[in-house]
């Protein structure tokens, strides 16, 4: 779901990623790195590296910032924990929890509205009533 997300950034022309992780989470990061043994190997037997271009990140383009314990503000607390990373620059959140299929993709799409209007924008998707815990 990670590199659907990843995948929807990239579409977006967003060239740097933050990831908020905490402990356990090393795997989200280590796919993304490279892994030259197994490139030098796949190369000697004359296998293409093509499937693995989505997982690529440019040198200087992904950055982890720790959260050590989730204070139960929601995301809240994980936005600050990047603030030195981010700074003042426009920044979106990303939660991979749903598959949202478009073309343009989502992000691109909130983009070109937040370039005409500016301001906070939030996508989110309209769930049956039927669905939600709380009324199940």
């Amino acid at each position: 779901m990670i590199q659907y997300a990843v995948d929807e950034v990239r579409e977006a022309r967003i060239e740097e990623f933050v990831f908020v992780t905490g402990r356990g989470k090393t795997a989200i990061v280590e796919h993304f790195d490279t892994a030259y043994e197994l490139e030098a190997t796949m190369t000697g037997r004359g296998k293409s590296l093509k499937p693995l271009e989505s997982t690529r990140t440019q040198p200087g383009n992904l950055t982890t910032v720790r959260q050590q314990v989730p204070l139960g503000l929601g995301l809240g607390h994980a936005v600050w924990c990047a603030r030195a990373v981010v700074g003042n620059d426009p920044f979106a959140i990303f939660l991979p929890d749903e598959l949202m299929y478009g073309k343009p993709g989502c992000m691109a799409q909130m983009i070109e509205a937040y370039n005409e209007v500016g301001g906070n924008l939030i996508s989110v998707l309209e769930v049956p009533r039927r669905q939600c815990p709380a009324t199940a």
